[in-house]
């Protein structure tokens, strides 16, 4: 089967028995699911989950946050 998911410039990060996860050009993050896909027989296919930058993620007031010493922000929920 034949899945038209990729634009120029992406890449695959994932792929599994449950998942497809691609990484946009853009840096989001998008994860397709094989059930989904086997159902659609060629119409418009959603992500069901995607993952993007926010700036006003630090913000959230239910999260514990954390910086590592190389800069990385980890948040808990």
């Amino acid at each position: 089967m034949t899945y038209h998911l990729l634009y120029e410039g992406d890449r695959v990060l994932s792929v599994n028995d449950k998942y497809i996860v691609i990484e946009r050009t853009t840096g989001i993050v998008e994860f397709y699911s094989i059930d989904q896909l086997e159902k659609t027989d060629g119409c418009t296919i959603h992500s069901i989950i995607t993952l993007d930058y926010d700036d006003s993620i630090h913000e959230c007031n239910n999260d514990e946050s954390y910086t590592t010493e190389d800069g990385v922000s980890i948040i808990n929920f």
